[in-house]
């Protein structure tokens, strides 16, 4: 079912007002009657057929505002260890403003789009290092949707242990000591092994020094 919702931005009077009687008159008007009489024309109904022109306005991230500006291949750059990330963003629609609805996608976590309804700011926290791109669209009071949205490149930069160098340097120590003990547990077996080996040449000289003391 299709349908048009009418609140009080388009002059209706729906709240907590129980419609009592419906009907239709001959020039397809619809009138509702409660403690007030209200009709509306299906036929001559205006459509909001222009989608709304989104913008980001801003982020803030650990506290500091980074202006994200017009440049759409500008790459905005956070410092490692930020907890939290708001990225505030707006829709022009003067028709109505508080029947604009948004949706978001932060590329680089996640998987499908968020629905926001009207709120204008999307928050994150604990992002791990790396590159993303947020990207949000939003439509009109007709549902008319902006498809493109707006876009907003950044990236958030790893601390000295989480770099690329620091892992590979902490994989070849890992196994440097892998290695290490592996030699080390050669050489006890080696020493164990020789320790047997002469404990077991000393018996069978004490053996053969017995015979040969018997025999004699």
């Amino acid at each position: 079912m299709h349908y048009q919702w009418f609140d009080a931005s388009d002059d209706a009077r729906t709240q907590q007002v129980p419609f009592n009687a419906t009907s239709r008159s001959p020039d397809g008007r619809l009138w509702f009657a409660s403690w007030i009489l209200q009709s509306i024309d299906p036929d001559h109904l205006y459509f909001n057929n222009v989608p709304p022109p989104v913008h980001i306005e801003r982020m803030i991230a650990g506290r500091r505002s980074y202006e994200t500006g017009s440049d759409a291949k500008a790459v905005v750059r956070i410092p490692p260890l930020v907890h939290d990330l708001e990225i505030d963003y707006t829709a022009l629609s003067l028709i109505a403003p508080s029947k604009v609805l948004f949706r978001y996608k932060l590329d680089g976590l996640d998987r499908n789009w968020h629905d926001a309804t009207n709120r204008r700011a999307a928050f994150y926290a604990n992002l791990p290092p790396g590159r993303y791109r947020f990207h949000v669209i939003a439509c009109n009071n007709d549902g008319m949707w902006n498809e493109a949205g707006a876009l907003l490149d950044f990236t958030v930069a790893p601390t000295c242990y989480q770099t690329a160098w620091l892992r590979v340097l902490s994989a070849a120590l890992v196994l440097f000591l892998l290695w290490a003990l592996y030699q080390l547990r050669m050489k006890q077996m080696e020493r164990q092994f020789h320790v047997a080996f002469e404990a077991r040449v000393d018996e069978r000289t004490r053996i053969a020094r017995e015979l040969h003391d018997t025999l004699l």
